[in-house]
C-alpha cells in the first residue's frame, strides 16, 4: 500500500487515514487523482474545493454518505457525480443492521476491505 503525506505538514499518512496525526488537519481519498487530500472540517454534505496533486490543482468534492453517517469510508465524491455514496460504497448492495453493534463492525471491516481492493485493482 501506498505511503501518502498530509498537504499541510508532509507528514506520513496512511490509506485509511481521516485526519492527519501530526497537525490535524481532516483528510479524505479523492479516487480520481488516487491520493489523499486535505479536506474542511465542519458540515459534512456541503460540497467544497479541494486542491489536488495534479495539473487540474482543484476540484470539488462532497464526502461520502458513509463518511458522514457512520464513519465507515474516507473517500470523496466528485460534486458532479450527483450521488452521495463514493465509487466503493455504491457497489454494495445489502448493508446489515447497523444499530447492531457485531454487525456495523463486520459491515465496516468488509468496506475498509472492499475499498483496498478497489485500490489495488
Amino acid at each position: 500500500m501506498k505511503l501518502f503525506s498530509c498537504q499541510r505538514c508532509e507528514h506520513v499518512l496512511f490509506f485509511e487515514n481521516t485526519v492527519c496525526t501530526s497537525c490535524g488537519t481532516p483528510c479524505a481519498y479523492a479516487p480520481e487523482v488516487e491520493s489523499l487530500v486535505a479536506v474542511p472540517g465542519g458540515d459534512a454534505g456541503d460540497t467544497f474545493d479541494v486542491e489536488l496533486p495534479t495539473p487540474e490543482r482543484h476540484a470539488v468534492y462532497r464526502k461520502c454518505k458513509n463518511f458522514i453517517e457512520h464513519d465507515a469510508c474516507n473517500w470523496l465524491v466528485n460534486a458532479a457525480d450527483g450521488t452521495e455514496l463514493c465509487r466503493s460504497c455504491r457497489l454494495t448492495d445489502a448493508v446489515p443492521d447497523l444499530a447492531d453493534t457485531k454487525s456495523r463492525a463486520a459491515w465496516t471491516d468488509i468496506e475498509r476491505a472492499k475499498r483496498r481492493l478497489l485500490y489495488s485493482l
